[in-house]
């Protein structure tokens, strides 16, 4: 877990491959990390809007008619997007600005979902069935086939994002009878005014859109509202989730640029406070799902800060991927036995 050294059986590049002599950029932004690191050593960089959430808050505005202002500052945003190059956002800020000659055409699908792990395929396909759908481009297919639904094997964000999609292409099919009382008692529990669940706004607009059309949910989805909206940008737009403070946690780049020791401490000792009880840790203060890459990361920050002071919580760690390891050797992002995107 130790950055490595530049050695002679490792490759060098050559310093006539840049026009410019790198070590004072490099001063330069070791410095500038420096000076990000606050009292409590998170180095905090907030995550920047996305089409997608933004689209999805625009529709569930429309039809709950709450925030109309609040509506014109994610459409400005929004028609910022109409010509982005990537296929998707254009498709998505058209159709959430109401163009009428807007459709699913406009994006291949097929090409769109070749790149996720054939485990996932079908819960890809179904959720963006459920964003076109929620944005007035509906594909022509009706209800996907249950495995679409199964929380078998997911972690606790997907269990509730494939619950959320359910919800919302159930009431649009008029199959309502496949949402059970566990469904929405999930669905619920991940609400609570003024804290967006694991952070993840992307999640909490899904469950947004499954509560809106059921009885007595009016109230929890306008707090939900005005949570969500505690997280726009000065941009008008949403982004997926908060942060990913304690992922990108910046000490391996201050080290390896010769940081002071104690602004790497500084680091650690915020991550030492972080380690969940499990040994592992979740991408951001707050979120309780932990996952091999934010482990990893922390692991590896607390070596580099000194092994011997924090023995305890890396042989935690330690133990933490060594349970998630499977037989070949791989590891599963979340959860122990759930399958591996390979390489």
């Amino acid at each position: 877990m130790r950055a490595a050294p530049i050695t002679a059986n490792l490759p060098r590049w050559s310093c006539a491959a840049f026009p410019v002599d790198l070590a004072p950029a490099t001063d330069r932004l070791r410095c500038h990390l420096e000076a990000r690191i606050e009292a409590d050593g998170a180095v905090r960089s907030p995550c920047h809007s996305r089409v997608l959430e933004s689209a999805l808050l625009a529709a569930l505005l429309d039809r709950t008619g709450l925030e109309p202002e609040v509506r014109a500052r994610i459409a400005g945003y929004l028609a910022a997007h109409r010509d982005s190059p990537r296929p998707l956002d254009r498709l998505l800020a058209r159709a959430a600005l109401g163009d009428q000659t807007v459709s699913a055409a406009l994006l291949n699908v097929e090409d769109f979902l070749a790149h996720p792990p054939d485990f996932t395929s079908a819960r890809k396909h179904a959720l963006l069935h459920a964003v076109l759908l929620l944005l007035g481009t509906t594909p022509a297919t009706g209800l996907p086939a249950p495995e679409a639904f199964s929380p078998h094997g997911l972690h606790t964000w997907a269990r509730v994002q494939v619950t959320a999609v359910k919800a919302i292409l159930a009431h649009a099919y008029s199959r309502t009878t496949v949402i059970s009382a566990g469904d929405v008692a999930l669905l619920r529990s991940t609400q609570h005014p003024g804290t967006v669940w694991e952070g993840n706004l992307l999640i909490h607009l899904f469950v947004l859109h499954a509560l809106t059309p059921l009885p007595g949910m009016h109230g929890l989805v306008a707090a939900g509202i005005r949570t969500a909206l505690t997280y726009q940008r000065p941009d008008g737009g949403l982004p997926f989730i908060g942060d990913e403070d304690t992922w990108v946690t910046a000490a391996v780049a201050l080290h390896t640029t010769g940081a002071p020791p104690a602004a790497i401490d500084s680091i650690a000792q915020r991550l030492r406070r972080l380690q969940h009880p499990s040994g592992g840790w979740s991408y951001t203060e707050g979120a309780q799902l932990t996952d091999v890459d934010c482990t990893s990361a922390a692991l590896e920050a607390l070596h580099l800060a000194g092994p011997d002071t924090h023995r305890t919580a890396i042989r935690r760690a330690v133990d933490n991927l060594s349970a998630l390891r499977a037989p070949d050797g791989g590891y599963p992002t979340y959860l122990a036995g759930a399958p591996q995107k390979r390489a």
